[in-house]
């Protein structure tokens, strides 16, 4: 108790730091982040957490006042100077966020000598053919050729994952 006293009565000189960006190491925010100290007790005092942030990894902007009250809550004799118009935006490390998968796959979605079926649509007529493919194709791939019944060689488009 007798440390946390003289903590709470020591005169502690709190200088707002003037940068209007300020990295933390983590998602917390300490007195050594936000402000330069000075006075005898100023070393024990650096790593006081005064906030944390949001989870959200985005950075946050926050008033330079409401700083100053975050540093008086928590150290009430501590005359904070500096400026107190704007903001600051603090910033913790980067959150790292899974990318979606592909909505496709490397995978062939046609291969090399599969039958399939390519359909032509004429208003309310659709004719439908047996083909085979004559060479493999993914999801990425807009057309493939493909040979009839009748030996001829023409490109069809692929689509919904099959030729069509």
């Amino acid at each position: 108790m007798g440390s946390a006293t003289l903590l709470a009565t020591a005169a502690i000189m709190v200088r707002l730091t003037s940068a209007n960006d300020v990295a933390v190491s983590d998602r917390t925010v300490r007195l050594s982040d936000v402000a330069e100290l000075a006075g005898t007790d100023a070393p024990a005092l650096h790593d006081i957490v005064i906030a944390a942030l949001k989870d959200s990894g985005a950075p946050q902007e926050v008033r330079r006042i409401d700083v100053a009250h975050l540093i008086r809550r928590a150290l009430p004799a501590a005359k904070v100077v500096g400026t107190l118009s704007g903001s600051i935006r603090i910033h913790g490390p980067a959150i790292a966020v899974p990318l979606p998968a592909p909505a496709y796959s490397d995978e062939p979605e046609v291969r090399r000598g599969d039958k399939v079926t390519v359909t032509s649509t004429v208003g309310p007529v659709a004719i439908r053919r047996q083909v085979v493919a004559l060479q493999e194709a993914t999801a990425r791939q807009k057309r493939v050729f493909v040979r009839s019944s009748d030996g001829e060689i023409f490109s069809a488009p692929l689509q919904a994952g099959e030729a069509r």
